[in-house]
């Protein structure tokens, strides 16, 4: 419930405080006087953005504070509270905004966000006004009034659990399918990496063997080529061999008796050359490396470079890649679960569509018993010709069902039937909402109702009906009612006059009206400006005909 609401420097406001029965409770006052600011203050408490309008001139600004009691919170609403009040007994919301337009909000003295009011406010409390997003907006709160008006707790709570289960079996038949793409793609992943390795064969060391291979290779290329040359120089036509023998001719052409003897340095020298010519002929023939080796070597260095550059690592970590990716490859196995998973989620999505079809049979069942009371109540508070269907779209398994349900209402004969909240006035709205909790006493949490427009256009016994219903809503629900009909507000636990006083400055005054004082207001109420005896003697009929009427605040709900 809420405690108290205090007003401090808004607009005409200099300072009011209303200390709030649980009960009903009635705000009346002449046009001007500062109901309106009473609601707009409401309005900040729940997150509305302030107005410029609002400042006090010469003040430093506006402050508004609402303590509110959650001793009788239920614990579905408590769990939503934001954290640093969820176990409180009382939560005083704190809200000011300076002329410079700097706004602050502090929840039990703690510094806050608007977004953190508004979390906690709308959970609580609800403006039953033109413009406001109430309940009345939401499908969900429409359905769930279904549910509670024909009896299907038990059955939605079946089909929720069921709900649940299904949306398990659907996870984790997701999991397995992306656990499963996954392991596709490492797989691929994989066997590419081993089809780029196993040509190679990469082990620690490759690198070092490959290019001493192709080193050695073109050194022996090289000494080939010098071997063949040094054999050229030995046996061309021109070569050494060639030049001793001419060598020999040119000795032998020496007189015989003048001729020294050179055959033995000739032939020792002949020797040597020839062994030296046969051991470059062995050395030739004793290393063979074909073109088709050295390629092969050469093309295996160059890819073990591309490989080593692609994973940037060395050769021995390619031979750690390779045979860790031999060893995955080894280790995949066929998925296994897949087809169980999937007989699960067909059982479990089975049981929940004929769970599913047994709540929409209910609900629409239960749906033309809502709207015949819905609108025997309506017809009570003046709205006589007002036409409401509860129109059910089936749609695939959600949460709470397999429909939503929308409220259609047409308030005047001949007019169709549209959204309540795109037809429905201020006045009409605020009725719709006073039925419904009077009939379904609903469980959202929201437990604080402040109504405005709810007698717009009503006088007489449809005035006496309004207030007959706003009391028994208060029995369960605490009420703030702004109205000025006296039929109404003589219903009231505790009665709020607001009033002006202008002196050297215009200001709000708020006063608790009793006894004879209540008396006058409602006379007031009766009469209008002049009070004659004839409004007091009415109105002391009103608060008689009320209290023989209205059954004890303690009544069974």
């Amino acid at each position: 419930m809420l405690v108290e609401l205090r007003i401090q420097n808004f607009a005409i406001i200099e300072e009011l405080s209303l200390e709030l029965s649980p009960h009903l409770n009635i705000i009346s006052g002449e046009t001007g006087s500062g109901k309106s600011l009473v609601l707009d203050a409401f309005q900040l408490i729940l997150g509305a953005r302030p107005k410029t309008s609002y400042f006090r001139k010469g003040t430093d600004g506006w402050c508004i504070e609402a303590l509110l009691s959650l001793a009788d919170v239920p614990e579905q609403v408590r769990v939503l509270l934001p954290e640093q009040v969820r176990e409180e007994e009382e939560i005083l919301l704190h809200r000011t905004m300076n002329t410079a337009g700097r706004g602050k909000v502090y929840l039990n003295g703690q510094l806050a966000t608007v977004q953190m009011l508004q979390q906690i406010a709308t959970k609580m409390l609800a403006l039953c006004t033109q413009g406001q997003q109430m309940h009345l907006h939401d499908p969900r709160y429409i359905l769930s009034l279904v549910d509670d008006y024909v009896g299907c707790g038990e059955l939605l709570a079946r089909y929720e659990a069921q709900y649940r289960l299904w949306q398990e079996q659907e996870r984790a038949l997701q999991a397995l399918l992306s656990e499963k793409e996954a392991r596709v793609r490492k797989q691929a992943e994989i066997e590419f990496l081993l089809h780029e390795l196993s040509e190679l064969q990469p082990v620690a060391g490759l690198r070092e063997e490959l290019e001493g291979k192709v080193r050695r290779a073109h050194l022996f290329e090289e000494t080939v080529a010098a071997i063949q040359s040094a054999s050229g120089l030995l046996l061309d036509d021109t070569g050494v061999f060639a030049l001793l023998n001419q060598l020999r001719r040119e000795l032998n052409s020496i007189p015989e008796g003048a001729r020294p003897s050179f055959d033995e340095q000739l032939g020792r020298a002949e020797e040597e050359l020839s062994e030296l010519e046969r051991q470059l002929g062995s050395f030739q023939n004793e290393e063979e490396l074909t073109t088709e080796e050295l390629e092969e070597a050469s093309h295996r260095l160059s890819e073990l470079a591309r490989l080593e550059r692609k994973y940037k690592t060395d050769d021995a970590g390619l031979e750690l890649l390779y045979e860790g990716a031999k060893r995955e490859r080894d280790e995949f196995g066929a998925e296994s679960g897949e087809q169980e998973i999937r007989a699960r989620l067909e059982a479990a999505e089975q049981e929940l569509l004929a769970l599913g079809a047994e709540l929409r049979k209910e609900r629409v069942r239960g749906g033309a018993s809502f709207e015949k009371d819905v609108k025997r109540e309506l017809t009570d508070l003046g709205m006589k010709s007002v036409r409401l269907t509860l129109d059910f779209e089936h749609h695939e398994p959600r949460e709470h069902g397999t429909e939503t349900v929308k409220f259609l209402f047409s308030p005047n004969p001949g007019e169709e039937l549209q959204l309540l909240q795109e037809t429905a006035s201020g006045g009409e709205l605020s009725r719709v909402m006073l039925v419904l909790k009077k009939l379904f006493r609903d469980r959202s949490g929201v437990n604080i109702l402040v109504f405005d427009e709810v007698d717009t256009g009503v006088s007489g016994a449809v005035a006496q009906a309004v207030g007959e219903k706003m009391s028994e809503i208060s029995k369960f629900s605490q009420v703030v009612c702004i109205t000025h009909l006296p039929q109404v507000a003589c219903y009231a636990e505790k009665h709020f006059a607001i009033s002006k006083e202008s002196g050297r400055r215009t200001r709000s005054v708020l006063k608790v009206l009793e006894g004879d004082a209540r008396i006058e207001e409602l006379a007031k109420m009766v009469s209008g400006y002049e009070v004659t005896p004839a409004a007091r003697e009415s109105a002391r009929e009103l608060l008689s005909s009320k209290e023989m009427s209205a059954k004890p605040l303690g009544a069974a709900r």
